[in-house]
């Protein structure tokens, strides 16, 4: 099946009509907070294992954080197809042809994230990229990195 087929296929399917980009965002808020807790123990529990100290910039802290979420991410995805945030609000993340998620492809979606969706964590940057991003969305029904990657982000009814 063409990619690009598949995707306007999925775009007409009732559950791409309404992306629901505040849900994505929520889910992936619930994500990397969880993440940064979890990173900020790992740094307070072994603070020399990345050379941290007074002088780090705080933004580099950020910057780092997200790329080290990004291969966390990647590995919930070929593993599971979702992450913690996107299993509680429903939403789930496939191929247009229903074939598992390769390590490679989550990989560069992940950074595509990062890049695109995120902005790095720069700060103000990100604002832009988020808005950018949220627009997109809410006009195609699909961001770049998914309709690129040949992902389908399908989403459930959230219960209690």
């Amino acid at each position: 099946m063409n990619t690009l087929n598949g995707i306007t296929k999925h775009i007409e399917n009732e559950s791409l009509k309404s992306p629901k980009p505040l849900v994505r965002f929520l889910a992936r808020f619930i994500d990397v907070s969880i993440f940064s807790i979890l990173f900020i123990l790992f740094l307070i529990i072994f603070p020399n294992i990345l050379y941290i100290n007074e002088e780090t910039n705080r933004n580099s802290l950020v910057a780092l954080n997200l790329i080290f979420y990004a291969f966390f991410e990647t590995f919930l995805l070929v593993i599971f197809g979702t992450t913690f945030g996107k299993w509680l609000l429903q939403i789930k993340i496939g191929k247009v042809d229903g074939k598992n998620i390769k390590f490679l492809e989550a990989l560069k979606r992940s950074f595509s994230v990062y890049f695109f969706g995120l902005g790095m964590g720069l700060p103000v940057v990100y604002l832009f990229s988020l808005t950018f991003a949220f627009i997109k969305l809410k006009k195609d029904k699909i961001t770049s990195w998914d309709k690129n990657g040949g992902f389908v982000v399908t989403h459930k009814k959230i219960s209690i």
